[in-house]
């Protein structure tokens, strides 16, 4: 029947041979990214919609470094109207008026 000091043998052919595929696989998976990918000239659509969340808890009171380096990063202008302003982040803070907590 079977050895049983095949099976250790076994276990690593069968990860061996995973680990094998899987490499031979995704370099597919990236040329298959890039083949869907939009030209430069194409403009964007809102087929799409992304959003990030962070937990602004691990923020020290007032910093907003984060939002600077996005402001700055993506040339965002400030105007007069800060209303207005375009923002691709933004720093929220809640205050529960029944207790004045933090949220």
């Amino acid at each position: 029947m079977t050895n049983p000091a095949n099976k250790p043998r076994r276990h690593f052919l069968g990860r061996t041979g995973a680990g094998t595929a899987l490499l031979a696989l995704a370099p597919g998976v990236k040329l298959v990214d890039l083949a869907l990918a939009k030209d430069e000239d194409e403009p964007a659509s809102d087929e799409t919609r992304w959003g990030l969340l962070v937990d602004a808890d691990r923020c020290t009171t007032g910093c907003r470094a984060c939002v600077s380096a996005c402001e700055e990063e993506h040339a965002l202008a400030k105007t007069s109207r800060t209303q207005l302003d375009p923002q691709w982040i933004r720093k929220v803070e809640l205050v529960d008026e029944s207790n004045d907590r933090s949220l």
